[in-house]
């Protein structure tokens, strides 16, 4: 957040909020990337595979989903978030 990719006259909590746009965007192309695995013609050894880490894809869509709504929620309300917390830590 105050690494060297923060320009010097940017505000901290603009900075963060910022940061959730990346969080969408991470977060978009993750889903993009576990739907085109699941959804191409497989061959059977593919499939048989795919079934095997169905259950590591479920957990991948879940993250990918909750990123986007944390994301989302950083990007619209992230610096109001960040000056709640720099007042409560003092």
């Amino acid at each position: 957040m105050t690494g060297l990719l923060k320009p010097s006259d940017e505000l901290a909590e603009v900075w963060f909020q910022r940061s959730g746009s990346i969080a969408v965007a991470l977060a978009i192309f993750a889903e993009i990337g576990l739907v085109s695995l699941t959804m191409k013609n497989k061959s059977l050894i593919e499939t048989m595979y795919l079934q095997k880490l169905e259950r590591w894809i479920d957990v991948g869509e879940i993250i990918a989903k909750t990123m986007l709504v944390l994301g989302t929620v950083v990007w619209g309300y992230g610096d109001l978030f960040h000056r709640w917390l720099s007042t409560l830590l003092g």
